[in-house]
């Protein structure tokens, strides 16, 4: 919270010691828009252009990839995470510093941080997972740093899967009431501060309540490794904890087990997507689009590289399984006969997977949400 408003601050003050800065971190096309939108007399029309349920689809994905890449930048020691925060910290304060320069700031305010309140505390617990995560590996104090930084990497993923509900509940908001200025300014800033006070008190006061009365069962310290893996019972029901604490688990085991072939498979796979690709965009020169493969399930490309990416998925993950059944003494026939029984197999699955991410986004988030809404359902009953 520190770093971000920090950021923030650095923002304002930036965008006050010189009028460009705006038009550099947001982005002149944005600008101009929005000074189209205040002479209209409508300064938050931004939020009215797109319909609701689109609007809260495209959010909700962006604003939970952030997230999730929030998360991941902690593994460069925590500075990743770091970076990510500060540079939205910035964007903020700029912006909002943008609206005090034309005299909007309390309706810029109610309208913005009426979502952003949440928006922005899900980025900032985010971050505070990808630093719980780059600190196993900066400080493993009396554990090994591979121990270290499983035991980071559990805790901070739990942090992270706390944070998407707020993530969700802000694009809720964005979505379907920000679009609404013309709303009473009470009602807004009532919002706004139960909001806050649902952030202070549930990731606050809540858990030093919960410390200082102690917990009910005490807190397991376990450690990960190759000898103690055992798979689970296949009849047995874990909890969240259990789950996340098995998938680690195994990871590490069939991970380490063969790491250098793994690494050597990961190798070849990322060099088969990068250079199938290049020869789809020999002048695409974004590095940011290239490093997360934004382009990867583009419909655009031709069928053969489709093609050509699936039969590469199930090569991995037809030597995954071999390599399973290898580490597990599985009685298996010779490797030929367990690729000629099984490609077929990992074909399927890589023609599922990859099209799942085809579907509209739309219906995919519908799907994503009833199985929620059902899983919800039957966990309460």
């Amino acid at each position: 919270m520190f770093v971000f408003i920090l950021s923030v601050t650095i923002g304002v003050f930036s965008a006050i010691q010189d009028s460009d800065f705006v038009r550099m971190i947001i982005s002149d096309d944005y600008v101009n828009m929005t000074m189209e939108n205040i002479d209209k007399g409508d300064p938050m029309a931004v939020y009215k252009k797109s319909k609701e349920m689109d609007m809260f689809m495209g959010i909700s994905l962006n604003n939970i990839k952030v997230d999730f890449i929030t998360f991941a930048s902690g593994l460069f020691l925590g500075i990743g995470s770091i970076v990510i925060m500060f540079y939205n910290g910035i964007m903020v304060g700029v912006f909002q510093y943008f609206f005090i320069q034309k005299g909007l700031f309390a309706e810029s305010a109610l309208t913005i941080w009426l979502h952003g309140t949440l928006e922005m505390a899900g980025m900032v617990l985010a971050g505070a997972a990808g630093i719980r995560l780059g600190t196993g590996l900066i400080f493993p104090g009396t554990y090994s740093r591979m121990q270290s930084f499983q035991r980071s990497a559990m805790n901070a993923f739990k942090l992270l899967m706390g944070t998407l509900p707020v993530t969700l509940f802000a694009a809720i908001i964005e979505s379907f009431l920000t679009r609404y200025t013309e709303t009473p300014d009470v009602i807004r800033f009532v919002l706004i501060l139960l909001s806050l006070v649902f952030i202070i008190g549930y990731f606050i006061i809540y858990p030093i309540i919960k410390k200082r009365q102690g917990f009910s069962t005490a807190i397991k310290d376990v450690r990960i490794s190759t000898q103690t893996y055992q798979s689970p019972e296949k009849h047995s029901i874990l909890n969240d904890t259990e789950l996340i604490r098995a998938s680690f688990s195994m990871f590490h085991h069939f991970f380490f087990s063969f790491g250098w072939l793994r690494t050597c498979m990961l190798t070849i796979a990322c060099l088969t997507i990068i250079i199938t690709l290049h020869s789809y965009l020999p002048e695409y020169v974004n590095y940011k689009e290239w490093i997360f493969f934004n382009h990867f399930f583009d419909v655009n490309m031709p069928w053969y590289i489709h093609i050509f990416h699936v039969l590469n998925l199930a090569v991995i993950l037809t030597i995954v399984l071999w390599n399973i059944n290898h580490s597990v003494h599985l009685k298996t026939n010779s490797i030929i006969q367990f690729w000629i029984r099984h490609f077929y197999k990992s074909v399927l699955i890589s023609l599922l997977l990859y099209s799942i991410v085809l579907i509209p986004v739309t219906i995919l988030m519908f799907i994503v949400l009833s199985g929620s809404i059902e899983s919800f359902s039957v966990s309460v009953c």
